[in-house]
């Protein structure tokens, strides 16, 4: 059993190679992967070292876009410094679009719909989309404690929000999804739910936000 509080490191690379071999059943081979507040790019990369491809990834930190480019920068993974509230455009079309733990979860619910379209824009017919949202009951989203302070500085964590922590950004309010709106959203930007996942729920550890988490698999229609 994984115990990220005994920490030698592993625990990270167990649970990324757990999330990856599930997505990765269900991706076409060869894919162009584009992961939004990507940090370093860990789900991406984890998916091309195991299909092929290529993968882009964006994220809104300088700092970590820069660590990623000097340590894994090359053929298969580009990193760029942007900011996913700002829905950039891109010219080209993936096959795989991966939403991790905190791209939709640092959001509030109103804006899903919004990057649930931006995602549909960049996707081809077939495309699979991927959501790591918290998950408990009938219910998705991140219930945030209003003292939590975001570290972005542990960027060698496979899921960490993208932020200036040198700013101080608080997060404190409720970000939680019904499951039927979240089913509704799917349907409504043209996506169709291959599954809904809970790859983590065996974790032995005191973080609850890993063990609930949930990864929902969608296909572009």
């Amino acid at each position: 059993m994984l115990n990220p509080d005994t920490d030698d490191g592993s625990w990270r690379t167990a649970v990324l190679d757990t999330w990856a071999d599930l997505v990765s059943r269900v991706c076409p081979p060869l894919p162009y992967v584009l992961e939004p507040m990507c940090g370093l790019g860990a789900q991406a990369r984890a998916l091309v070292a195991r299909l092929g491809g290529r993968a882009l990834g964006f994220d809104i930190n300088p700092e970590v876009v820069a660590l990623a480019k000097r340590l894994f920068e090359g053929p298969a993974f580009e990193c760029k410094c942007l900011d996913l509230r700002t829905l950039p455009t891109f010219a080209e079309r993936f096959d795989v679009v991966v939403f991790g733990y905190e791209a939709l979860n640092a959001h509030p619910v109103s804006r899903w719909p919004m990057l649930l379209a931006w995602a549909r824009t960049h996707c081809t017919a077939g495309s699979v989309m991927i959501l790591d949202v918290c998950g408990k009951g009938r219910g998705f989203g991140l219930r945030r404690g209003p003292g939590l302070f975001i570290d972005c500085t542990a960027s060698n964590h496979l899921f960490t929000v993208s932020c200036n922590a040198k700013s101080g950004i608080r997060i404190s309010r409720r970000y939680v999804c019904g499951q039927d709106e979240l089913l509704g959203m799917i349907k409504d930007h043209g996506f169709g739910l291959i599954g809904c996942e809970t790859p983590f729920a065996n974790v032995n550890t005191d973080k609850p936000e890993l063990r609930v988490m949930k990864t929902v698999i969608l296909v572009a229609e």
